[in-house]
C-alpha cells in the first residue's frame, strides 16, 4: 500500500532537522535533502525514503525504506541509519 507524504510537511521536518533542499523533481514527487555527507531522498507519492551516507565499516551505502509515515521520517531525519524493517540497502563499491 502506498503512503503519500505531504511535501510541505516533509520540507518543514527536514529544515527542522538541519537539512537543506538540494533538488525537487515535481513530476516524480522527489525531494532531495542534504546535511553534511548525508543525502535523504523522499518520494512523496509512494512514501519511499532513501538515505545515502558513509558507513564506518561498509563504506558508502544506500538504505531504502518503503511506505514510511511522517513519524518514521522524523526518526530517519534524526538518525539516517534508522532501520524500519520496511526496505533494503545497497552498498556502493569503494574506488
Amino acid at each position: 500500500m502506498l503512503t503519500p507524504l505531504d511535501s510541505y510537511v516533509v520540507e518543514a521536518l527536514a529544515k527542522a532537522h538541519g537539512y537543506f533542499l538540494k533538488e525537487r523533481q515535481v513530476l516524480i514527487g522527489l525531494l532531495i535533502f542534504i546535511k553534511r555527507e548525508v543525502q535523504v531522498n523522499v518520494y512523496t507519492t509512494t512514501g519511499t525514503i532513501g538515505t545515502s551516507l558513509n558507513h564506518p565499516i561498509k563504506g558508502r551505502t544506500q538504505l531504502f525504506r518503503r511506505s514510511i509515515t511522517i513519524t518514521q521520517l522524523k526518526d530517519i531525519f534524526t538518525n539516517p541509519r534508522t532501520h524500519t524493517g520496511r526496505g533494503y540497502y545497497e552498498r556502493k563499491e569503494r574506488r
